[in-house]
């Protein structure tokens, strides 16, 4: 997008390296079938925290972005057609890839993979338990998902799309603080949901006022952001209390470091301008790309040979050089691809007998 903040994308692309580092420390370290020594006392544990990271910066950007889109119904479908050019069609080709994997490897998934309903869920990143997806990181995205849905309702009509964000954000918090048992998908209510308000919050701060000590702001946010990592690394995603704080760090960081970057103090490094910008190819293959390359690890009698710290870091850099290669190389032609079809479509169906009348 056109005046793109650099330290926005290298957030993104810190929140996608904590999920990498969590996932590769949960499933393939301190485990008889890879490497049986832990690494780093567990550190990363707090990785899921990514996801909060991503969901605060999620309500910055669709506001930042389409705050001008409110109230305007021509807006619509041009935000829904962006929204779907982004996020489905390289989806889809990691699920296919996915789903390609468990029909000729039974063994390597459960078998509710390779159910027709639980694929076509999958497909939409709309159903009853996201947890089931078969591409798992992907539950995030129904939670996107049902966000967008909101932001369209705000877009198109904000009379009743404002209020409707306002009671989804607390019955979010509501539902899950009083224990109620919801008889609709657990994920349409869950206390996470709460954090895509705190990243447009700070995107109506950041566009009505200026920052004070942006740098002690954004200190204080990673101090409390990985404070509580280190406190709450046991926690699960689940946790409002660790939402709660996992949000407010990532708010403050995200408020500190867009005002230091307008203030000229403090623009984030290429490589992490890079890793954001490869971040949703990173998030959805790393897994693939942990499996093979622990899977090759075996073959190859290194869990015997590679010290786990070594191991670990080896894994965490192939799989993240996977995902950038893949956004290079995969990513980015695909979605030039599908823009420039919703382009040829918007201009037929403007125009429908080949061109305006002379």
């Amino acid at each position: 997008m056109a005046g793109k903040l650099v330290n926005v994308e290298a957030g993104r692309g810190v929140a996608s390296l904590l999920v990498v580092f969590y996932h590769a420390e949960k499933y393939y370290f301190g485990t008889e079938k890879y490497w049986t020594d832990g690494v780093l006392g567990g550190l990363f544990r707090f990785g899921h925290a990514g996801v909060e990271f991503f969901f605060v910066l999620s309500g910055y950007i669709m506001y930042a972005v389409h705050k001008r889109d409110i109230g305007n119904s021509a807006k619509l479908l041009p935000f829904m057609q962006k929204r779907f050019d982004r996020i489905y069609p390289f989806f889809w080709l990691v699920l296919a890839v996915t789903v390609a994997l468990y029909f000729a490897i039974p063994s390597a998934g459960e078998a509710i993979y390779r159910d027709p309903w639980i694929i076509l869920q999958s497909a939409l990143l709309v159903g009853w338990e996201p947890l089931n997806s078969v591409v798992f990181v992907s539950w995030t995205m129904w939670h996107e998902i049902l966000f967008y849905s909101l932001c369209a309702l705000v877009i198109a009509f904000p009379r009743i799309g404002v209020p409707a964000f306002a009671l989804w954000i607390a019955a979010s918090a509501a539902v899950t603080l009083s224990g109620f048992q919801a008889p609709w998908p657990i994920y349409w209510t869950m206390f996470v949901n709460v954090l895509f308000a705190l990243g447009v919050g700070a995107a109506v701060i950041l566009e009505k006022y200026r920052v004070p000590m942006p740098r002690l702001v954004l200190a204080l946010g990673a101090l409390i952001f990985f404070g509580t990592g280190i406190w709450s690394n046991n926690v699960t995603l689940s946790d409002p209390a660790s939402n709660s704080l996992f949000g407010v760090g990532a708010t403050l960081a995200l408020l500190g470091g867009v005002q230091c970057e307008r203030d000229g103090y403090l623009r984030a490094p290429r490589w992490m301008v890079t890793l954001g910008a490869a971040s949703f190819a990173i998030y959805l293959t790393h897994m693939l790309s942990l499996t093979a390359l622990a899977k090759l690890s075996v073959k190859l009698h290194l869990p015997t040979l590679v010290p786990a710290l070594v191991a670990y870091l080896g894994l965490v850099l192939g799989s993240t050089l996977a995902g950038i290669a893949i956004h290079y190389l995969v990513e980015i032609h695909l979605m030039g691809l599908t823009q420039r079809w919703s382009r040829r479509r918007a201009a037929a169906a403007a125009f429908p007998n080949g061109g305006p009348a002379a």
